[in-house]
């Protein structure tokens, strides 16, 4: 025999008989049988562990369980009759052709969007998306709705925006396998600072607020001081550099894991001074799209991505 379940008749036999204190005028009202109203009743009692309404002198009078359920019961009315009515569009991933732009640098691609991936293709093959590079302008672009989401470490959110955390973590290096800091590190050598300055490096630079300036990706305390061979605002590019010179590449750890297990001729080392500048990266939009079911289903898939990590 089937367990009885909450359904839209059930919901509304107990708010009429609440209402009504009759069986008979409650079915009357819902234009069903008596003995039917008695089965709905019966079904209802089962459910919630309670016989829900009591036989009186005057009527059928309602337990306290049940009093206390009235208002859930009223508001879960409310809700399927607006749905009912049309009055609400019901989300389905599988129906969605919506597109969402997304500002982010490209390690979003392997870290996030690829482990997502899957379950989004499976869930809602229709849906579109679009990544588009960070700029200085990305909170008015999301304030205007012409962006969905933004991904970005250490940012300085406004009132009006909320966010999810994708990663909290430090920086490493990564280099050829063979290079020499790599073997130091290798041998359980603590490599800090001042053993890469001699080597030149590739240096991912993203955007401030202010058009057209960058900084260093690994907040450099004197960029002066390091030798800069080639400066890129990609994450994923500058590692094909790596093999075969003796290049250093300054990423965010787990974008370091990700080459490293992706690409055997490279390897990741630590460095002493990155444990005291530690990064948090942010999923962020606008509280515009916050309530958005659409966006609340896409976020829920990223934040169990994140999650994984």
């Amino acid at each position: 025999m089937s367990s009885p379940e909450l359904n839209h008749s059930l919901i509304r036999l107990l708010i009429t008989l609440y209402r009504t204190g009759s069986l008979r005028a409650a079915a009357e009202a819902l234009r069903i049988s008596t003995p039917s109203a008695s089965y709905v009743l019966s079904h209802a009692r089962d459910l919630f562990g309670d016989p829900l309404f009591r036989r009186t002198n005057t009527g059928m009078a309602p337990t306290t369980r049940m009093a206390e359920l009235m208002p859930e019961l009223e508001a879960l009315a409310a809700g399927m009759n607006r749905v009912l009515a049309g009055d609400v569009k019901i989300f389905s991933p599988a129906l969605s052709q919506m597109r969402f732009r997304i500002a982010c640098f490209d390690n979003f691609i392997p870290l996030m969007l690829g482990p997502a991936m899957q379950h989004i293709r499976k869930a809602a093959p229709n849906l579109k998306m679009e990544l588009i590079p960070q700029t200085e302008g990305v909170i008015e672009d999301m304030r205007r709705g012409h962006l969905d989401f933004c991904l970005r470490a250490n940012a300085t959110l406004p009132g009006d925006f909320h966010s999810l955390v994708a990663a909290r973590s430090n920086f490493a290096v990564l280099a050829a396998r063979e290079h020499p800091l790599v073997r130091r590190a290798m041998s359980g050598e603590q490599i800090t600072r001042a053993d890469l300055a001699p080597f030149a490096q590739l240096q991912i630079r993203v955007p401030l607020q202010t058009k057209g300036v960058t900084r260093p990706l690994s907040f450099e305390k004197d960029e002066d001081s390091v030798k800069v061979f080639l400066s890129t605002q990609s994450f994923l590019g500058p590692p094909l550099l790596l093999p075969g010179t003796d290049l250093l590449l300054v990423l965010p750890r787990p974008t370091a894991a990700f080459w490293v297990n992706f690409a055997p001729s490279l390897a990741m080392f630590d460095v002493a001074e990155f444990s005291e500048t530690p990064f948090t990266a942010r999923f962020f939009w606008h509280e515009r799209v916050d309530a958005s079911p659409q966006h609340q289903w896409l976020r829920g898939i990223f934040a169990q991505a994140a999650d994984n990590q």
